[in-house]
């Protein structure tokens, strides 16, 4: 089953994402911002990262460099 981790800030689209996800049989996994996606990463092990790129906290674009620039392998992969 494909692991997808969706970062979004917005509950209308979290709620609508994982509704369309479910249907395919993902298993998804729903956090609000940058800073939350990169913690999730280090605990869990995801196939996708769905990035919203305006969110509070930390955006998209930098939990993007973080995620690549910052993580060790294979997370810096993703």
């Amino acid at each position: 089953r494909t692991s997808i981790l969706v970062v979004e800030d917005n509950q209308v689209n979290q709620l609508l994402v994982k509704k369309v996800l479910d249907k395919t049989g993902c298993r998804t996994t729903i956090v609000n911002n940058g800073r939350e996606a990169i913690d999730r990463l280090k605990t869990g092990f995801f196939d996708i990262v769905l990035m919203d790129i305006q969110m509070p906290e930390m955006d998209g674009y930098s939990a993007t460099r973080h995620i690549r620039n910052v993580l060790p392998k294979p997370l810096c992969e993703i």
